[in-house]
């Protein structure tokens, strides 16, 4: 892929807080804001499998999010929340 091109799609990515699907040849690729990876990673994995440990470390890191968010002046979008239908 265009250097250039990559560059575009991750500064999209950066300020719309989007998911992008970027095709190269026979393969696909979605490209998303990191802590938006994260959080599926983490929902993949249920509370059930958690250690007291893992557990006590999540909550730490969505503190230090929360906390980082806090001070950028924009929770919703680095929490992903804005994101979440209410049900």
């Amino acid at each position: 892929m265009n250097r250039h091109i990559s560059s575009d799609i991750f500064d999209i990515v950066s300020t719309t807080k989007d998911k992008i699907v970027v095709v190269e040849e026979d393969e696909a690729f979605v490209v998303m804001p990191l802590s938006q990876y994260r959080m599926l990673l983490r929902d993949r994995l249920s509370s059930e499998d958690l250690t007291e440990g893992e557990i006590v470390d999540s909550i730490n890191r969505d503190i230090a999010l929360w906390r980082l968010a806090q001070e950028q002046g924009d929770i919703d979008s680095t929490m992903g929340y804005d994101s979440i239908e209410t049900i």
